[in-house]
Parts: C-alpha cells; structure tokens; sequence
C-alpha cells in the first residue's frame, strides 16, 4: 500500500474496527460497511445500538467522527461529533476531528487503534 492508501477513510474505519475487535475482544459483533468516501462501524452494548460515521476532512490526515447511539427509550443522541453539524443532544463538550497518529510509513498502529477507540467507549459510558 502506498502512503495515499493509508489516508483513505476505508483504512481508517479498518483500523478503528481492529481497536473495537481487540477491546471487545469478539464479545460484541462489530459491523463495518463503506459507501464511497465514508466508513460507518455498528456494534450493540447493552442493548443499545452504537453507529460511527468517519469521513475524511478536507486535510488528508483529519477526519469528521460522528458517534451515534440510541438509547433503551429510542432516543438518538450524539456521543461524539461536530455541534455545529448535529441536532441537540451532542453530549461531547469539545470536538476535535479525528487525527489518528502515524508512523513514518503512514500506517495506523494497533496501540493508536485501540487508544482511539476507548476514547469513544469512555464517551459511552455516561448511558450505561
């Protein structure tokens, strides 16, 4: 693969779905589908459905994160994302597009992967 490939947000929702895997470590399914230019990775904890969108910003290297889950009720609220681009509800008080760290090759490793995605799983647990 080439450094251009690593930038792709089909690589990034990869290798976020590698974190999930080795944190849930295969306890939970995880789902991970691709349209065009964003990745979406789905997964069930406790009963409620978690849906993350990625989609590549305008700098190679920066992505838009949107963290979605529905609660036992039916309720929608954003766990993590933009506030200026999502309905009320965003329980994130600061938003940072998502810069994974990465070697000098490009590529995402698996201590960065799994770092990432205990930063959304932390964010979760204000509903469990």
């Amino acid at each position: 693969m080439s450094k251009k490939d690593y930038t792709r947000v089909q690589y990034v929702t990869q290798r976020l779905r590698d974190g999930f895997d080795s944190i849930f470590q295969g306890n939970f399914r995880l789902n991970q589908h691709y349209h065009k230019k964003e990745g979406t990775i789905d997964f069930n904890i406790q009963g409620m459905p978690n849906e993350i969108s990625i989609t590549r910003m305008g700098d190679r290297s920066q992505y838009d994160v949107l963290h979605r889950v529905e609660t036992e009720k039916g309720n929608h609220f954003f766990v993590y994302g933009d506030p200026e681009g999502t309905i009320e509800g965003t329980l994130s008080e600061t938003y940072n597009p998502l810069k994974p760290k990465r070697s000098k090759t490009g590529r995402i490793s698996d201590p960065e992967s799994v770092k990432i995605a205990k930063s959304f799983l932390k964010d979760l647990r204000k509903f469990l």
